[in-house]
């Protein structure tokens, strides 16, 4: 992902300091979603002198200006992630390691607009998520895998 030096590029109306660039860069080096903590570190490794409290205003701020997406895994725990695309946001999450995946289920869409319409909404906004257990929990909960 790449933000001029000015701050500029897609900023959701939000301004692109420095700050909230650095935490930006940092998720689109991510495999996948994160706890505040994770981003801390990386944001850290990168050079920026910055608390995991800063951290977590910076991923409001970015959440609120719909260039960063948020769920929770099976614990509870938020996990953070970049927007590819502002109306629909998709994971399916282990609940046996936490490990979340973005899925693409643009079929969904099609679903919730029908029903929004029965009730008379529009703009539907679209955030799904499927919990299940990954491979890896699949084969360590076979009789006879060690773990």
């Amino acid at each position: 992902m790449r933000f001029g030096r000015d701050g500029s590029g897609s900023g959701g109306g939000v301004r692109l300091t420095a700050r909230r660039r650095a935490v930006l860069v940092a998720l689109s080096g991510l495999p996948g979603p994160a706890g505040a903590s994770v981003v801390h570190r990386r944001v850290r490794a990168d050079g920026e002198r910055i608390g995991l409290t800063g951290v977590y205003r910076l991923l409001a701020i970015l959440v609120d200006a719909g260039l960063v997406g948020v769920t929770k895994d099976g614990g509870g725990r938020h996990l953070f992630h970049l927007r590819v695309d502002s109306s629909h946001d998709h994971h399916l999450l282990c609940g046996g390691c936490g490990r979340a995946e973005r899925v693409d289920a643009g079929c969904v869409l099609g679903w919730a607009e029908t029903a929004a319409a029965a009730h008379g909404f529009r703009d539907v906004s679209v955030s799904i998520v499927l919990s299940g257990v990954c491979p890896e929990c699949g084969r360590a909960a076979e009789p006879g895998v060690d773990r």
